[in-house]
């Protein structure tokens, strides 16, 4: 019987240590775009609306933050799991957001690289594993096929009215509590998110052009409701107006930090 036991534990342990390591894949490498948001990055009232700016002016010559580009072009995210998908994919695009807005520098809105023809959505901004990637690809044909509506307010259009840059990258080791303070603090936000005058709720246009992304939560009242429970009354909504002008450190007023 202890000679049996012996061939087992023997057999057990062969298998274990002959079984092939399967590494976790490596994810790419924010800290240059982390340290650049903690440093030109801040918030301020911007047209009558708390924001989070961008120092556009400062970044213009950065070279570091322009490298970015080039390491994203050489790397591979085909083998990250869904929460590191997820973090790669929304610090892209705000990185590519941002890096639009240099590229094009001086504007006064992201929109001003495109037209009504051809949207600055649907231009290359750059490449990711040497493929030519564009906004509208990244938000469309990758993140919202995730199945998760939040990352509507962690990915940044540049705009006054759009949710605001998250004070450090997404990571896959906190991305939950990362998106669910993005939503809270956007819905919070009354200039942006959510609010009501004349006793009509009154939501960002976000809820209304991705209105299909959050059938999965009961709808747009029931998912801003899950954030702010003094909504949950209300059967319907209107929408806020969304400034698209470019949320640029040189015409805020106000430090709300």
């Amino acid at each position: 019987m202890n000679n049996l036991r012996f061939w087992i534990l023997l057999l057990a342990s062969w298998i274990v240590f002959s079984s092939p390591v399967v590494a976790e894949p490596d994810e790419f490498d924010w800290r240059v775009f982390d340290a650049v948001i903690k440093q030109h990055v801040s918030g301020r009232q911007l047209h009558g609306i708390q924001t989070r700016v961008v120092a556009y002016e400062a970044l213009l010559g950065d070279d570091q933050f322009l490298e970015i580009a080039n390491q994203l072009k050489l790397y591979d995210p085909g083998e990250l799991g869904r929460e590191q998908k997820l973090a790669f994919y929304i610090n892209a695009y705000n990185y590519f957001a941002i890096n639009t807005v240099l590229a094009n520098w001086p504007l006064e809105s992201i929109r001003d690289v495109g037209s009504f023809f051809s949207p600055v959505w649907g231009k290359k901004t750059g490449y990711i594993n040497n493929k030519a990637v564009t906004l509208e690809e990244i938000e469309h044909e990758i993140l919202r096929k995730m199945g998760e509506p939040r990352i509507h307010f962690a990915i940044v259009c540049c705009s006054n009215s759009c949710p605001d840059l998250r004070g450090e990258v997404f990571t896959a080791a906190d991305l939950e509590v990362q998106l669910q303070d993005q939503v809270q603090k956007f819905v919070d936000n009354q200039g942006k998110g959510a609010t009501v005058f004349e006793d009509e709720l009154l939501v960002s246009k976000i809820f209304d052009w991705f209105e299909e992304d959050f059938e999965q939560d009961g709808g747009v009242i029931a998912f801003i409701s899950s954030y702010a429970p003094q909504y949950a009354k209300y059967k319907s909504y209107d929408t806020l107006h969304y400034d698209w002008r470019l949320n640029n450190l040189a015409e805020a007023t106000g430090v709300v930090e």
